[in-house]
């Protein structure tokens, strides 16, 4: 039988605390579903924009509403992985979305 490696004391800590701040964002309006990045981008663009979130987590096209400069707006957060890196990304809507 194949012994499996034990983590290291540092990696089992961060593992918990990740877990632990996990549990806790869930509790708020940070995250909503098992897609921790796409909502953590969704809960940072509704904070920036003093939007309202889509009021369905599995409704597609948007994910925050909000008023930019007087006219109402449809926003879409995305992340675009380049690598070892993660880039945020922001478009208002505009026909077809750009980003």
């Amino acid at each position: 039988m194949k012994r499996t490696r034990e983590l290291p004391a540092d990696e089992r800590k961060l593992l918990a605390e990740f877990f632990e701040l996990k549990t806790a964002a869930s509790k708020t309006s940070c995250i909503r579903s098992e897609r921790i990045t796409g909502d953590l981008g969704e809960w940072l663009v509704k904070t920036a924009y003093d939007g309202q979130a889509r009021p369905c987590a599995t409704q597609e096209g948007w994910d925050v509403r909000a008023v930019i400069n007087g006219k109402s707006s449809k926003i879409r957060s995305k992340h675009i992985a380049k690598g070892k890196t993660t880039m945020p990304v922001v478009a208002v809507k505009k026909n077809p979305w750009t980003f």
